[in-house]
């Protein structure tokens, strides 16, 4: 069937060549045959001329045919590539996903690292991947406050070999995904459709998150306790009940922020940008706000009630003692 498919195209392409010769050899005899005052040398020069016309025309008609056809020929070739990359990407992110759901450390991180190369390429999977990604940290590590100080969760953490094993298996995943999510693409767009990070009521407890972008996550009843947030921009985050003891917050950005009860005990929060923050029940004990974007607005807004601190809270040059009685500041001892 295909040699016959080659032969007739090959006759008509033939044909049309046939049919071109024939018009542009007695189409212009016929224009000139009118001229009969004119001698046989002019006669000669129109008829040689009035050809040259016409094959200049039939040469740029068949040009502006070649050319659409080119196009059309491009326009296809760029859907096959397309089609091509989405399958490729379709069988990467399959492969990727199964990948999360072994039982090999070094498997497990090639999943997590070949769907963020994923992300970075294809703004459409971005966002489902980031879902991905933090559906398996709040399915993995999640927290518990009750049991936080209790003998069951102290007991836990005194696990035999192959549990402990797990747990550095499950640590490490944890903190790849948290570097993934922390230096992701698509930043704006993300923004620009409403989407935020879900790590509520999940356990980050020591991990890292410097300089991540972090912008309107929810992180409400989460464990942050010891965790490096350096420079992490958490404008407009949702933080209500996060434990955040002793953790570095070093020029970190919380504009807008929601920090009603929050736990800060020992929490590092020099250079932080608390403008507009609601710090209603917040504990401030041993925290160092002294050179913290603080305003005394914050504490004017009628948001700031029961706030905990104690004799090792490093406040802010105009947080006096008399502010703290007029703010209705909690002082305990730890």
């Amino acid at each position: 069937m295909k040699n016959a498919f080659f032969y007739i195209r090959y006759v008509l392409l033939l044909l049309a060549i046939v049919s071109v010769i024939a018009l542009t050899w007695n189409i212009p005899q016929w224009l000139v045959s009118p001229a009969e005052s004119l001698t046989p040398q002019e006669l000669s020069t129109l008829l040689f001329e009035t050809r040259r016309s016409l094959i200049l025309i039939i040469a740029a008609v068949a040009g502006l045919f070649g050319l659409y056809f080119i196009y059309r020929r491009m326009i296809a070739i760029e859907k096959n590539i397309q089609i091509t990359n989405e399958v490729r990407i379709a069988d990467r992110f399959s492969r990727a996903v199964e990948q999360l759901g072994t039982y090999k450390l070094e498997i497990q991180l090639g999943g997590i690292y070949t769907l963020e190369k994923i992300a970075a390429e294809s703004e459409i999977d971005h966002w489902i991947i980031m879902e991905i990604l933090t559906a398996y940290v709040r399915e993995n590590s999640p927290f518990n406050r009750a049991a936080l100080f209790s003998d069951e969760h102290q007991n836990h953490n005194i696990a035999n070999g192959r549990d402990s094993f797990k747990q550095k298996r499950l640590e490490t995943n944890i903190q790849a995904i948290l570097s993934v999510i922390g230096r992701r693409k698509w930043l704006n767009e993300e923004i620009e459709q409403n989407h935020f990070l879900n790590l509520r009521n999940t356990n980050l407890k020591y991990d890292d998150l410097r300089n991540a972008w972090l912008i309107g996550a929810n992180f409400r009843g989460t464990n942050l306790e010891r965790a490096n947030l350096i420079g992490a921009n958490l404008a407009g985050a949702f933080l209500v009940e996060a434990n955040l003891r002793n953790a570095n917050l070093l020029n970190a950005n919380l504009q807008g922020a929601d920090l009603r009860k929050v736990d800060f005990e020992g929490a590092r929060l020099t250079g932080v940008n608390f403008q507009g923050v609601d710090f209603t029940g917040v504990n401030i004990k041993g925290a160092d706000l002294s050179e913290s974007f603080l305003k005394e607005v914050n504490f004017s807004n009628g948001r700031l009630n029961k706030i905990k601190y104690d004799e090792e809270t490093l406040s802010p040059a105009w947080l006096s003692q008399e502010k703290r009685d007029e703010f209705g500041m909690i002082f305990e001892l730890r």
